[in-house]
């Protein structure tokens, strides 16, 4: 687990976690319209190591989350990643430290803390 700046927890969840990123995706996505994963799609997701879904909290309520993909590379032996949504309350939005120092590199390698 990581803290921003502004006591901002992130880290990486596993699949015993599941409750907490459909938490976080029905604060943050539901508003907009978009359906909301069930909790047992999104426990199997992360039950494969090669889904993330870092989930930022603050005073325990989620205001922010990613949900990205390790992808092999063609070109070298490593890893890239694929950040493929992310969802930022409105609260927390156009605040550039928070954006640039919440998800820090290693909670991206980290594997899931349950």
């Amino acid at each position: 687990m990581s803290r921003g700046s502004h006591g901002i927890a992130v880290r990486r969840l596993g699949p015993d976690e599941a409750v907490l990123a459909v938490e976080a995706m029905r604060l943050l996505k539901a508003p907009d319209g978009y359906p909301v994963p069930s909790v047992a799609s999104v426990s199997a997701f992360l039950s494969r190591p090669d889904n993330v879904l870092l989930v930022a909290v603050l005073a325990d309520a989620p205001v922010g989350y990613v949900v990205a993909y390790l992808l092999d590379r063609v070109d070298r032996a490593q890893q890239m990643m694929f950040f493929y949504e992310i969802g930022v309350a409105e609260s927390h939005r156009r605040r550039g430290d928070e954006v640039t120092y919440a998800y820090p590199r290693e909670s991206f390698i980290d594997s899931p803390q349950s």
